[in-house]
């Protein structure tokens, strides 16, 4: 008697929990998924304006759209009634056609943002640059309405469906452990604690429908299992696989699970008759749910299945090692969580952490069919259950990778979250089969992880992706680079300040540019910002283009006195040989028109261009300095040596030009930027002709020379008409153009500040 009712209330015990396991799965999905939806800028989320027009064209046209073959683009198709192109309307429309149900009586204009010119699409860097597709607008902004209504209902209906999934995949969990919460518990941590089941779950998509149905043929096969296909789990199953049907292609692939079972049970009873009754049934249910969808693509596109209107599918030429491991590292990230278009990656860690796990997982799995093997006993495996589960993970996975060989965007793991169930449960067996005392600790360690990461994920890294710059009250002392001289461009945008760094830059490496704004005024356009790097003949050596806020503040959103500064990362071309110093040149422009934005000081002077700051450009490649035709030491003050100069020729007429190249040895940079001077001489040191410029015509001032640096500098001189015969002399030396000071000599030379050279002689033309 006593014994009966510890059983009876260690049975409560265990249903309780596993109630409780539900609800805290239900509360942690739907906190998280909302969360998601609610920081995750509107059509963000991949294909979310196509999945947003397929709605909005069933409630304005009362009708599913209809698609024909371009006439401007052969072999490509287009939509009647003006649908853009690529909206995505050949998908099946359950999905869709309940969703318009939601915000058929919403007025709703249609507001598509401003699309993000700069968007960062391919990038797999862990910043916040540009990963914004779309610009921010006011009428995105809570309280809701228009466009930004609708979207946010019809994302609260994903909301509502993985609400659903998490259900269906608990009462798998029960089926397959219904003594064992610990597992349960794990199994829903992997399967809806994942930040990309997450992510989807908070945006319109598709996905979320088949997911569902998926988990629920899932469930019900293996419940099939059970009770020998009862024929209320019969008709079930035909009406999800029918509904499956209807919300996209892939529920093809769950036919699957059910006639696996259907196959094991009737093979189990030897009833052939249970097994014709029963696929007819459920394939007879499922035919007359989506059976009109297949027979409507047939008779106007002349095809069952929807692939010849999804667009041309060619096998891809480059399959070789290296694309292999980059699909199968890009479809690993995709699984677990690679927001957006793929360009936002989740930090590695989050990757090789649950790769640990995994591979943890593998090795039970393993262990576990080893022993099986060995011992034949397969019946305490529960085999069948585990071979329809493994089966339709194993053959989504397959369809994943005609998916990956067809299409060069098809590797993405979101495409066999239909079996997400499927992966979750025998994730968990193989976890569990490695321990025995640990178990329970191991069980509830894969929980704490999975929470964490999707905690992690969804509401600290989700949201810094597409935060907005922060606003301040003042600029810190570090960025008053310049305050004094603020610059204004139009009537609402102001320079506070700015820093550079670093001030010596690599090929391939880039300049860090802190901006500091002032709105001085609320503007109606987004002005694109730039950044060039021009030596002073205006040659490029690398510019950024982009919106403020890299991508999350344009100019639009902009109030008057709003203070904030930016980051911007301006890349360096590999285009030149020798050391080069260019300019940090910046302003703004209007994209569409092209028209640049004037610029002006505090004191209303008009600027051509403004200069933020100077860098200096090293190649990566030592540079080659030829060997001076005639040596020489002459020492000047701060560590300045001229090693040696060269004539082009020796002998010149008036009229034509020579050039000199002088070697200069610096100890590094000069406390000023010093202009050289070279005068040449006749034979009684009257001035011939002079010239007078900054190193290197200005791309190599003497502030950015380097220590133990040797500087070629080149000065032209061209012989005026009628100059006497006769030999001619170099007087070379540096001043500073602000005072004219000139640099002094070193050491008990006789010349103060100059160096006097053989020169070329003159000779009679």
């Amino acid at each position: 008697m006593v014994n009966a009712q510890n059983t009876s209330l260690q049975g409560r015990d265990v249903v309780l929990q596993q109630r409780s396991i539900l609800l805290v799965a239900l509360f942690l999905v739907m906190a998280l998924s909302s969360l998601s939806s609610i920081v995750n800028p509107i059509f963000e989320p991949p294909d979310e304006l196509q999945h947003y027009q397929f709605v909005r064209y069933i409630v304005d046209n009362s009708g599913l759209p209809i698609q024909e073959l371009s006439s401007d683009v052969p072999g490509t198709w287009r939509w009647f009634n003006q649908v853009p192109s690529g909206s995505g309307m050949h998908r099946q429309p359950l999905y869709y056609a309940l969703a318009s149900l939601l915000v058929a009586g919403i007025k709703d204009p249609e507001e598509i943002p401003q699309l993000n010119h700069f968007w960062n699409h391919t990038s797999e860097r862990i910043n916040r640059d540009n990963k914004q597709q779309y610009l921010d607008t006011a009428s995105q902004a809570f309280p809701y309405r228009g466009t930004a209504l609708v979207v946010h209902i019809l994302r609260l209906w994903s909301v509502v469906l993985a609400l659903g999934t998490v259900t269906t995949m608990w009462l798998l969990g029960i089926t397959l452990w219904p003594n064992e919460p610990a597992k349960v518990a794990a199994m829903l941590s992997i399967g809806v604690m994942n930040p990309m089941f997450l992510y989807l779950s908070g945006s319109i998509n598709n996905d979320n429908l088949i997911i569902l149905c998926g988990t629920l043929c899932l469930w019900l096969s293996v419940r099939a299992l059970r009770d020998n296909f009862a024929w209320s789990t019969t008709i079930f199953i035909g009406l999800v696989w029918g509904c499956a049907l209807l919300s996209k292609l892939t529920g093809i692939l769950l036919a699957v699970p059910w006639v696996i079972s259907l196959i094991l049970t009737a093979r189990h009873q030897k009833d052939i008759r249970l097994f014709i009754s029963r696929f007819a049934t459920m394939f007879g249910i499922a035919l007359a749910l989506s059976g009109w969808w297949f027979i409507r693509h047939y008779l106007i596109y002349g095809k069952f299945f929807a692939l010849p209107v999804m667009g041309t599918w060619v096998m891809r030429q480059q399959l070789g090692k290296a694309w292999i491991w980059h699909d199968i590292m890009y479809s690993w990230t995709t699984l677990w969580g690679r927001f957006a278009y793929g360009q936002v990656p989740l930090p590695q860690f989050v990757y090789w952490l649950l790769l640990l796990l995994f591979l943890v997982s593998i090795g039970g799995t393993t262990r576990q069919l080893v022993t099986a093997l060995r011992h034949q006993k397969f019946a305490e495996t529960r085999w069948s259950i585990w071979l329809v589960l493994s089966t339709t993970l194993f053959t989504y996975i397959v369809a994943l990778a005609y998916f990956v060989a067809n299409n060069p965007t098809g590797a993405n793991s979101r495409y066999i979250h239909p079996a997400l169930s499927a992966f979750a449960s025998l994730f968990v067996y193989g976890i569990s089969a490695w321990f025995a005392g640990w178990r329970r600790v191991a069980l509830n360690g894969t929980v704490v992880i999975m929470i964490g990461v999707a905690i992690y994920s969804i509401s600290i890294f989700l949201p810094w992706t597409y935060a907005k710059p922060r606003l301040v009250y003042e600029i810190g002392a570090d960025t008053r680079s310049d305050i004094s001289r603020e610059i204004y461009w139009g009537d609402g945008i102001a320079l506070a300040g700015s820093t550079i760094s670093p001030q010596i830059v690599n090929p391939g490496e880039k300049v860090n540019l802190k901006a500091c704004w002032r709105a001085e005024d609320a503007m109606t356009t987004d002005f694109v910002f730039y950044a060039h790097l021009l030596d002073r003949q205006f040659k490029s050596f690398g510019q950024r283009d982009t919106y403020t806020g890299l991508g999350t503040f344009p100019t639009s959103q902009w109030k008057h006195g709003d203070l904030f500064c930016d980051t911007y990362l301006i890349p360096v071309n590999e285009v030149f040989s020798l050391p080069t110093v260019v300019d940090i040149v910046i302003g703004f422009y209007d994209y569409n028109s092209r028209h640049q934005l004037p610029a002006r000081t505090a004191e209303d002077i008009s600027l051509a261009q403004v200069v933020v700051g100077q860098v200096k450009l090293i190649p990566k490649s030592p540079w080659h300095i030829n060997e001076p035709q005639y040596r020489t030491e002459a020492r000047f003050e701060q560590g300045i040596i001229l090693s040696g100069y060269t004539w082009s020729v020796t002998e010149i007429r008036p009229g034509e030009s020579i050039s000199v190249n002088t070697n200069w040895k610096s100890s590094g940079p000069l406390d000023s930027s010093f202009t050289i001077f070279a005068h040449l001489l006749d034979k009684n040191r009257q001035m011939i002709t002079q010239d007078d410029g900054l190193p290197r015509d200005g791309d190599y001032p003497t502030t950015f020379w380097g220590v133990n640096e040797t500087i070629v500098d080149e000065r032209i001189f061209t012989i005026p008409e009628g100059t006497t015969p006769g030999p001619s002399q170099l007087l070379l030396g540096f001043y500073r153009m602000e005072d004219r000071a000139r640099l002094p000599r070193e050491g008990n030379s006789d010349l103060v500040d100059t160096v006097i050279l053989p020169g070329p002689s003159i000779v009679e033309p």
